[in-house]
């Protein structure tokens, strides 16, 4: 199964395809609700489908960029990027910063990242990060090391502040 929404930027189309064993797609014809896909994202996805060209140029620069961004990432003080099949990268956070605050920090800055706490089995140090342009990409970046420096001086500043033992 795979949602073509994204790869080809079709969100508001919502359509997907499964290649299946015909079994299996038996099964899942029986079950599909009537009028699953509507007549334009049919066409669009059949469209899209047949662009060879689109798909391969796609899918090297969503290499290629997803390799950039995940050794970016890695290269951060407190981040763990995961491998990735998708065209986003999720992340663990090695310090005390939860998603949610990283998640706050970064919107004030005009970014956004999916804060992962909430799905059953994931927990509040994990985020994804959608793969964009190298621009975005390199803004992302920028802002992530910026929040984890400043994290990290305001650490150092707590720690030092503290009185001498006696």
């Amino acid at each position: 199964m795979n949602s073509m929404t994204k790869f080809y930027g079709v969100p508001g189309l919502r359509i997907g395809y499964a290649l299946l064993p015909p079994p299996l797609a038996g099964l899942v014809r029986q079950n599909l609700p009537p009028w699953s896909v509507n007549t334009l994202a049919s066409m669009a996805g059949a469209a899209a489908l047949s662009d060879d060209a689109y798909r391969e140029r796609t899918a090297a620069w969503l290499s290629e960029e997803k390799e950039f961004l995940s050794r970016a990432i890695a290269s951060i003080k407190g981040l763990e990027p995961y491998p990735s099949s998708a065209n986003y990268i999720m992340v663990r956070i090695g310090s005390r910063v939860s998603a949610k605050e990283l998640a706050a920090a970064l919107f004030k800055k005009g970014l956004l990242i999916r804060d992962l706490g909430a799905f059953m089995g994931l927990g509040p140090e994990l985020f994804r990060v959608a793969v964009l342009s190298r621009e975005a990409n390199r803004s992302l970046i920028e802002a992530l090391r910026e929040v984890f420096e400043a994290k990290a001086l305001n650490r150092g500043r707590r720690a030092s502040a503290a009185p001498e033992p006696a």
